[in-house]
Parts: structure tokens; sequence; C-alpha cells
């Protein structure tokens, strides 16, 4: 009998942690408002970008008092309701994680009717760059199947430490057709093309700017411009 408990405790020593990312398991993820409002207050609270509270089940493991908004620009358009979410597992309660993770996207796949483009093209760059992980996931809001999700892993600090050598970088998001090319010396040209999404100070803009004008106006080698990023 010891022996029988002891290559189980070895067994369970080495199995491997939940992988909210692996992409050959269809997640099943549940939220739960408590707020009979809920969908309404998602709403009125998206410009603004303010979590609501809610619990979160993924797989049959439950965490309570999540943030829980609404997000995306284009893909905010459905015609439905079938909208992007962004979840933070810490917004509420401090540390909390769901295996390894505190903040995921829910992506509806609007341009995407075969929710297929977005992990085939992670899949043949991530080789050769930085990616966001993905994985596949069937949504229930308050018991009503909502349909498959992208889950996305949010490019954020975890993320930045994953891939690069520290999580202490400026980050960009491009939001209206930026594709890193030469505006000029002015921070207002590139704010508006693009959302500064870290708050670090000073001159957050300067690396971009920098960066901007190495690629196009002094074009470098790949090893000048790795060193940059």
């Amino acid at each position: 009998m010891l022996r029988t408990l002891t290559l189980l405790t070895a067994l369970a020593a080495a199995a491997p942690a939940q992988d909210l990312f692996d992409d050959t398991v269809l997640r099943t993820i549940e939220l739960t408002f408590q707020q009979p409002d809920y969908w309404q207050q998602l709403k009125d609270n998206k410009a603004a970008g303010i979590y609501i509270e809610g619990d979160l089940t993924v797989d049959g493991e439950t965490l309570t008092r999540v943030g829980v908004r609404l997000r995306g620009k284009s893909s905010f358009g459905a015609p439905n309701k079938k909208k992007p979410f962004k979840i933070k597992t810490d917004q509420y309660v401090v540390g909390q994680e769901l295996w390894g993770y505190d903040s995921i996207r829910l992506n509806n796949g609007y341009f995407d009717p075969t929710f297929t483009r977005e992990s085939v093209m992670a899949n043949l760059i991530g080789d050769y760059m930085p990616i966001a992980k993905r994985a596949y996931g069937v949504l229930t809001i308050n018991g009503e199947v909502w349909g498959p999700y992208i889950i996305e892993q949010q490019k954020d600090g975890e993320w930045m430490e994953e891939n690069f050598a520290g999580d202490d970088g400026h980050r960009y998001a491009s939001v209206k057709g930026g594709a890193f090319g030469w505006l000029g010396t002015n921070p207002g040209s590139y704010a508006s093309l693009y959302d500064l999404q870290t708050e670090q100070l000073p001159d957050p803009w300067l690396d971009f700017i920098a960066g901007a004008d190495a690629v196009n106006n002094h074009p470098a080698g790949p090893d000048t411009i790795q060193a940059m990023l």
C-alpha cells in the first residue's frame, strides 16, 4: 500500500500543469453574473474600459469575483450580442490567476466564420516572432450558450517576460491602420494611430519614433533592428 501511494504521489508531482492555451483542447468557459442588468452595464462601461464583477469557470475550475468587460473595435461591430471580452482574474482578488495567467481575451471571430485563420496564422509565424498564444473554447453566460470563441493570451507583462528579457518595455497597439510608417518627430502624429498600452514615463513615444525612423529612413540589417526592439 505504501509503495502504491508513493507511486501515485510521484505521478501527481510529475503531471504537467494545465495549459490554458493548449489548442488541442476545446475549453468550456462559463461566466456568471449576479447583476440582472449585467449586459447593460457591460455596454455602458465599454468605452471607459471599466470591468464589472462576475464568476469564471473553465473546465470545472471556478474563480470568483473576476473582472469582465467588453472590448474590440471593428470586431465589436458584430450585429449580434456575440461581442469580444476581456477577463481580469485579479481585478477584485489580488493575485488570483487561472493556470498562471491573470488576463485573457475572448475573440468573437467576427471576420472569420471558419474560426481558423487567426490560429493558422499564429502557428505559421510563431517560429519566427513572438506571438500571443491561442486556443478554442465554447462560452456560456448565465447558462446561455454563446458559441465558440478564440481564447487569446493578453500581450501584457507576463507575455513580455515569456518572450523578452523583461517586462518593463513600452507596448503599442495599432488601432487605425498604423503600419510603423514615418510620420515625423511629433508624438501626436503617432498617438492618433496607435494606443499606448503602458503608462511608463518619461517620453514613452520617443523609442517608437526612433524605431520608425530606423526602419523607414535608415534601412539597417536585422541585427540592428533586433537590438532596438
